[in-house]
């Protein structure tokens, strides 16, 4: 008799491919991933080919500083070598951040992306959630931010946030990063999903001010599996945090793979062009069903609501998981209950096969 194991993860983020695969007993390539937000183009050809150079370098050690990805990442951004840390995805810089700045209290909003609370949890910090509020779409109080600035060491943000899909205004963050820096207060800016904005990017400004930006290859770039990511901030920010690592996260592969994905234009503009098309029919479709209302998103992915009396959404999630179709099941994100999932914006046939099967359910 087959004994499947349950993952404590399965519940905590999307992309559990293989969870689903096991407990229904689906080939995880028949399964369609609407639960994390992942470029559906994948990797870019250049990174591809970086990666298959790059075999020959296995026998040997990473560069523990990642020194020619930090080099061409400062010149992309305009910075100075000793601004930019390279990491294991962005997720290790989250954790190593409220470690080693040693803060008392950290302010999040919420709902946000669950690991900055745990990983503010794990450094022995106390943890203040602002909410955001269905009734104002999900966008945050900026007054009650500035507020808050004064009684926290720092303060997560993501923009756009995840799972809303919510985006701060590029000049009213610089605003916000201002007053922090003068309130001695250190904000975390996690773009994530920036290059989905365009423009809205405060990275190089972010520096000056004190913060730190947090960026990642995984979701633009269509590289969870690789696991590269990095931080741009105050140059004795960074240096802190390189001294509080643990050395060869980073392997060779991944190292080359960002250095190729850097700067693809054509990749890029790809990628934008079919992400809005692809957002608006997903939107369209969505609010087609009568039962579910999608907001408005800068990222991705969408945020949907369960209307009426429909099943929660962690009863939605297991019943589409049975299908194939995995999406988020947001019931454990502060603030929203089981009335809401998050789904990502993929390729034309499988977001039109997504669609399909809503509408039986509307017809069941």
């Amino acid at each position: 008799m087959r004994i499947f194991r349950y993952s404590q993860n399965a519940p905590l983020h999307g992309g559990n491919v293989l969870y689903y695969s096991r407990k229904y007993e689906i080939p995880a390539g028949k399964i369609i991933d609407f639960s994390a937000s992942v470029n559906p183009l994948g990797p870019p050809t250049k990174s591809l080919a970086a990666i298959e150079r790059a075999f020959s370098e296995l026998n040997r050690y990473p560069d523990p500083d990642s020194s020619e990805l930090s080099e061409k990442l400062a010149a992309f951004h305009g910075l100075k070598e000793g601004e930019i840390l390279i990491g294991n995805g962005s997720t290790e810089l989250i954790y190593l951040l409220p470690r080693v700045l040693g803060v008392k209290k950290i302010m999040l909003l919420a709902p946000s992306f669950s690991d900055y609370e745990r990983a503010s949890t794990l450094a022995g910090a106390k943890v203040t959630r602002l909410p955001l509020l269905e009734k104002n779409n999900f966008l945050p109080d900026m007054d009650a931010i500035s507020r808050g600035l004064k009684r926290c060491g720092l303060m997560f943000i993501c923009n756009p946030n995840n799972p809303t899909g919510t985006l701060i205004p590029r000049e009213r963050l610089l605003d916000l990063l201002d007053e922090a820096s003068r309130a001695g207060t250190v904000i975390c800016v996690d773009e994530a999903f920036i290059e989905y904005t365009g423009k809205e990017s405060v990275l190089k400004e972010a520096v000056r001010l004190g913060a730190v930006v947090i960026r990642n290859f995984t979701k633009f770039y269509g590289m969870p599996g690789i696991r590269i990511g990095y931080a741009a901030g105050d140059a004795g920010i960074i240096a802190r945090m390189n001294l509080g690592r643990e050395p060869w996260t980073v392997n060779c592969l991944a190292q080359a793979a960002a250095q190729a994905a850097l700067g693809d234009r054509e990749y890029e503009k790809e990628t934008l062009a079919r992400n809005e098309v692809e957002r608006d029919y997903m939107l369209e479709a969505i609010s087609g069903t009568g039962w579910l209302l999608p907001y408005p998103s800068s990222a991705n992915f969408l945020l949907v609501k369960i209307l009426g009396m429909k099943p929660g959404s962690p009863e939605l999630t297991e019943r589409l998981a049975r299908l194939g179709l995995l999406v988020r099941d947001c019931s454990n994100f502060p603030g929203l209950g089981d009335r809401f999932i998050r789904v990502a914006i993929l390729s034309r046939p499988q977001n039109r096969k997504f669609i399909k099967v809503l509408q039986s359910f509307t017809t069941a």
